[in-house]
């Protein structure tokens, strides 16, 4: 509770705390949360990923939010890893996938584990997934487990390829 005072005192800046600055300092924190999801399941960290959706589900994020969050870092693997197949220079990678330049090179050695057939699946995956819901063959939160289990499980799969020279 103190660092979290310490981080609105600094925030505020020795000016007044309202409503607002607390609104925007706890959605921000929440969007970090997000992330550790997303860059869990992209790395393939099943515990990591459950327990990070787990946190988020049950602090009342939706679970439509967190499909839409898993989608951005399968779409910026697949534009860094053509960027890179094609040879792109760092600045033109950064600026077509949307990644900052200091993430740049951890995005590129997760793309460089996948095959463009992994990533299909991947995608594939995402898409059953939401379609999954808006038939109301699953509910929002089962499908998102069942994704986040699958991804990890892709991911994995993709590590070891690449950890054996599987291309």
């Amino acid at each position: 509770l103190d660092n979290e005072l310490q981080k609105l005192a600094a925030y505020a800046a020795g000016g007044t705390v309202d409503e607002a600055a607390l609104n925007e300092l706890v959605s921000a924190a929440q969007d970090a949360k997000i992330w550790d999801l997303t860059d869990a399941v992209i790395a393939g960290n099943a515990r990591k990923a459950v327990s990070a959706m787990d946190r988020l589900l049950t602090s009342g994020e939706a679970p439509q939010k967190l499909l839409v969050s898993i989608i951005r870092p399968y779409r910026q693997l697949v534009l860094v890893k053509e960027a890179r197949d094609r040879r792109a220079s760092r600045d033109e990678t950064a600026r077509a996938s949307g990644v900052p330049p200091f993430k740049l090179d951890e995005m590129g050695a997760l793309a460089s584990r996948y095959t463009w057939p992994q990533l299909r699946r991947a995608y594939r995956r995402i898409l059953d997934a939401d379609l999954n819901v808006k038939r109301g063959l699953m509910s929002d939160e089962a499908s998102l487990q069942l994704l986040v289990h699958e991804l990890c499980a892709l991911a994995a799969s993709a590590r070891q390829g690449a950890a054996t020279g599987r291309r």
